[in-house]
């Protein structure tokens, strides 16, 4: 690039070059600073909202374990109220007692009139049989 025409046209035109040139300098410097409190905001901003999502998180988790622990204890009282109403309505009268055992009734015996006799005949009690001789 070729700067043509008078001394002062050429110093005018390299002073408004450097004017650009230390504008465009000076608003990437002051967006550099303003990138840097730029990015503290947005990482003060995100660390707000991580904690805010585990804040919400840990409340969420505390309140299931609360409402786990509520209806274990209502089951609880539950079932012992069922209980005690069952036992409450179960009939109340005793079983009867069991009868007691009648007395033994006399023997009567009658008077035999039949002999005793042996049902089979008498056999020998010796297992060798004897030899007639």
């Amino acid at each position: 690039m070729k700067i043509r025409g008078t001394k002062s046209e050429v110093r005018n035109k390299l002073m408004k070059s450097s004017v650009l040139i230390g504008t465009v300098f000076s608003l990437i410097f002051l967006l550099a600073c303003d990138s840097e409190a730029e990015e503290k905001r947005l990482e003060k901003f995100l660390i707000e909202q991580n904690v805010k999502e585990r804040l919400t998180e840990y409340k969420k988790i505390h309140d299931q374990n609360c409402r786990t622990e509520v209806l274990e204890e209502a089951i609880r009282i539950a079932d012992s109220l069922i209980i005690l109403e069952a036992r409450l309505s179960k009939d109340t009268l005793l079983k009867p007692f069991k009868p007691e055992r009648p007395e033994k009734p006399e023997l009567k015996t009658m008077p035999d009139t039949v002999k005793v006799r042996p049902f089979l005949p008498k056999r020998s009690t010796d297992t060798i049989p004897k030899k007639n001789g």
